[in-house]
């Protein structure tokens, strides 16, 4: 939540005050202190699994699955953040309508039916699910940072 209001009120403020090029520069330096404290983040879960897999359970056969299964939190912490990121800098551009489609359509023409490709037919079960949702937050984490890095960008009032 910290990446998604720095990035409105940092970034907005500078597309207020008319300032397209240093909006894109805050938006890019908040995605990378981000993504910085993810990895780091991501390390100490990563380093220590079973600590952390069992503070949630003591069933020994879902904390084993848990902590086998724990990088998956990194594999789909890095788009999370950078959707976070991007998605309210173009909605703080003026191109919010571009946030629901392109969401809606990850969602529905990504995420759902890869969901079911990986659960079901190639029985992937929990991991299936990581990297289904994986596979959309990048498409959704790309197709904001295009809409922020073209020319319609910050160009309309709000």
């Amino acid at each position: 939540p910290i990446v998604s209001v720095s990035v409105t009120t940092l970034t907005g403020h500078k597309i207020g005050a008319g300032d397209i090029k240093g909006a894109r520069k805050n938006f890019r330096n908040i995605l990378c202190i981000g993504l910085l404290a993810t990895l780091a983040l991501s390390a100490i879960l990563l380093i220590f699994p079973s600590f952390f897999t069992g503070l949630f359970t003591d069933d020994a056969f879902i904390h084993a699955e848990s902590a086998r299964l724990v990088w998956l939190t990194l594999l789909f912490a890095i788009p999370a953040v950078a959707v976070n990121a991007s998605e309210p800098g173009v909605r703080v551009g003026g191109m919010s309508k571009h946030v629901a489609v392109s969401c809606t359509l990850c969602v529905w023409l990504i995420r759902v039916p890869l969901t079911w490709f990986f659960c079901y037919k190639m029985n992937l079960g929990v991991s299936g699910v990581f990297f289904a949702n994986t596979i959309a937050c990048y498409t959704r984490a790309t197709l904001a940072t295009i809409m922020i890095h073209s020319k319609r960008w910050g160009q309309k009032a709000i």
